[in-house]
């Protein structure tokens, strides 16, 4: 004889079932809020684990394609006011240029200087091209800790800043902004600083390091253009207010799926299988608690300037990140006199994939910090978990 339902045994299954959506309602949320971090993590794990599969997506432009596409979303994205806002906030525009051409240099390079000299075991000796015979630093051999003064004096990322910055609610026109007029100014003054700032004896071709501002142009800079002159008819603008967590998400799927290539392209340099773990392991906590250091600055920097929270998160975001792409370039138009180039580019993307997972991590918890302000409010927020600072309607 079965046996009938009792109200207890209802209010146990009612219990059970809400139990059970609230974990999952938990787990969405959790999986949503960070979702660029968990792929780029994913990201790290396939392009080193199959990075004969990120060599080929380099070969057909991949990652090119996937940033194209991300920064024509986001030029569909950016309304008018946002780009008035912009304009309008010369404090931010002026201390921006400031941190990224001459603070994080200036910084990043006499710190990396102060590190001490010490003598390490013989295999630590990571490539027969480099000059040191028994000394070397404390990150490894000097091509380390030029490789790290070449990052830091480098000007802006040219993709990742005005990407990270949209997605934690801030001023992707602002980001941008800077990030045209530093790269642009960088070509003309990296060279110069490299020299004043590090033991190179002699810099760049400018007509070299203008190919990057050519491809950031092409690359970044038309896409977005190209979205926001579509953005004016009022059919399309509509359509995108009206899926705009959908396109923000497609913002965030398309720049996690571009970081595959920059993981698999230091896997696949043979000097990669010549560099022992703890040098690795040393180079990503430096990495780290020099960007970590960075990002305080600006925040300080940002709060004492009084800017808003949203133009405060573009600043510290791209005033702490830099473009691994202009540090590559430089690198390969050395001269063999400074050490192995290959080793040197592998460390500026380890430490450039070290800024993208705290980066990502930062920004995931940033993107609800100004829900959490406006819920206190008693208002709500249409635009989930991403979205660039609120704005009137175009």
């Amino acid at each position: 004889m079965d046996d009938k339902p009792t109200p207890m045994k209802s209010r146990d299954n009612l219990k059970l079932c809400l139990q059970r959506s609230s974990v999952l309602v938990k787990l969405w949320e959790f999986l949503t809020t960070y979702f660029l971090a968990l792929g780029v993590t994913l990201m790290l794990i396939i392009g080193s684990q199959w990075p004969t599969s990120g060599a080929f997506l380099i070969k057909i432009h991949f990652p090119y394609i996937c940033l194209a596409l991300c920064f024509l979303v986001c030029g569909l994205r950016t309304k008018t006011d946002e780009i008035t806002v912009a304009f309008k906030s010369y404090k931010a525009i002026v201390w921006g240029i400031l941190t990224i051409l001459l603070v994080v240099p200036i910084t990043g390079t006499q710190i990396t200087k102060t590190i001490q000299f010490a003598t390490m075991m013989t295999d630590n000796m990571t490539t027969s091209e480099s000059a040191v015979v028994g000394n070397v630093t404390a990150i490894g051999p000097t091509e380390f800790a030029f490789a790290l003064q070449v990052f830091f004096v480098v000007p802006a990322s040219m993709s990742a800043g005005a990407i990270l910055s949209l997605i934690a609610g801030g001023n992707f026109s602002l980001a941008l902004l800077l990030m045209v007029v530093t790269n642009s100014v960088g070509v003309f003054i990296v060279s110069a600083m490299l020299v004043w700032l590090t033991d190179l004896s002699s810099g760049v071709s400018l007509t070299r390091l203008g190919e990057i501002t050519l491809v950031f142009f092409l690359n970044c800079f038309l896409p977005t253009v190209c979205g926001k002159l579509l953005r004016l008819v009022r059919v399309v603008a509509e359509k995108v207010d009206k899926h705009e967590n959908s396109f923000n998400f497609a913002i965030a799927f398309l720049y996690v799926l571009s970081t595959w290539c920059e993981v698999s392209r230091a896997r696949i340099e043979k000097e990669f299988y010549n560099i022992i773990s703890m040098n690795i392991f040393i180079i990503v906590g430096y990495s780290s608690i020099m960007h970590i250091m960075f990002l305080v600055l600006n925040w300080i920097a940002s709060g004492f300037l009084g800017l808003s929270l949203p133009v405060k998160k573009t600043i510290v975001i791209v005033g702490s990140h830099k473009a691994v792409a202009f540090a590559l370039k430089i690198i390969e138009f050395l001269s063999n006199d400074v050490g192995s180039h290959r080793l040197m580019s592998i460390v500026c993307i380890i430490a450039y994939l070290t800024l993208l997972v705290l980066d990502s991590l930062i920004v995931c918890k940033w993107s609800t910090i100004r829900e959490e302000k406006e819920s206190e409010g008693g208002k709500t927020n249409p635009r989930g978990k991403y979205g660039t600072m609120p704005q009137e309607d175009d």
